[in-house]
């Protein structure tokens, strides 16, 4: 199971490929990733 946090960012892989999230909180299906910059620049 993975849980995400409303400061995530989400990408759909499924259904949708390309679509980006954000603000939503809880746990997510396995065609969804939470991405994550390299740095905080």
């Amino acid at each position: 199971m993975v849980i995400c946090k409303k400061d995530d960012i989400l990408m759909a892989f499924d259904e949708s490929p390309g679509t980006v999230f954000r603000g939503i909180e809880g746990t997510i299906s396995s065609g969804i990733r939470i991405t994550k910059p390299k740095d905080s620049k």
